[in-house]
This record gives C-alpha cells, structure tokens and sequence, in this order.
C-alpha cells in the first residue's frame, strides 16, 4: 500500500472520528432538551415549550413556544399577546423578568404559524426558577390564562 493511500485512510479516520465525536457531543446536548406540553383553556390550546440550549447563567438562551388549537392546527397570534416571564421562588423580591418574543421564522425568513421564540433568556443566578407563559384566550383575547413550570438552572 502506498504511503499516499496510508496517509488518506488516516486522515479519513480522524475526520469521521472528529465528526462523530462532535456529532456526539451536539447529539447529547440536543437530547437533553425535552419539550412540555402545557394545556391552556381546558384544552383548546395547547403550548408545546422546549429550550433551543440547555439554561444556564454563563449563556443567554432561547425558549421556543409552538402553540396549537385542540385538533392541531397551529394557533397563530400577534407575538405581543406571548408573554414569558422568569420568577424565582426563592428571592420574591426580585419580581418577574418579562422576555421578549418574536415570531419564530424558517430558514426564509417568514413566520412559522403558531410558533414563537423567548429571544435572549438570561438567568441572573443558579437555582430554581419559575417559567410563567402567559396566553390570551381564542374566544376572547382580553382574557389570559397563566401557566407555570420549573427549571433549574446551574
């Protein structure tokens, strides 16, 4: 075997090797993220909520929110009406950190129906916090409905 061909099956190896192992690393990453199903209105909307990374406070994060109606249809709204908020439990002084939310868009640039991201979530401290979603009512918009869930942050 030449020494050409040795030395293109070596670098081969280590190109896949590198792949794999940083296509490990993203894969863990990745599966780590684990989406809520969270009901609102009895079920006439359904959030779907899910970390594009994994929380922490050295790195802002994105929380995408996919909103649909009872048989799933996306529930399109303006992003205004999406309000996710960060509380903390533990230090009721600190209030809510209201987040802003866009319009999620694919790779074109135009809005997704129904799907919306928390750009920029920071979290100031390690621990337990509260991730308040805040939904306006299909029927009537001036009524909201407020759900909760936790995530620990490290």
């Amino acid at each position: 075997m030449s020494s050409f061909v040795k030395a293109l099956k070596f670098w081969s190896f280590l190109t896949l090797a590198l792949i794999s192992f940083f296509g490990l690393i993203q894969g863990t990453a990745y599966s780590a993220q684990t989406t809520q199903v969270i009901p609102f209105f009895g079920g006439k909307v359904v959030a779907s909520v899910s970390w594009m990374s994994q929380p922490s406070t050295s790195k802002a994060t994105q929380l995408k929110v996919e909103l649909t109606d009872s048989v799933g249809h996306p529930y399109d709204i303006d992003p205004s009406l999406v309000s996710v908020g960060l509380f903390m439990p533990e230090m009721p002084d600190m209030g809510v950190e209201e987040q802003n939310v866009v319009s999620l868009n694919d790779a074109s640039g135009s809005p997704v129906s129904g799907s919306f991201v928390a750009t920029d979530v920071s979290f100031s401290m390690q621990g337990e916090w509260e991730v308040r979603l805040t939904l306006p009512n299909p029927q009537d918009q001036k009524q909201t409905e407020m759900k909760k869930f936790n995530q620990v942050v490290k």
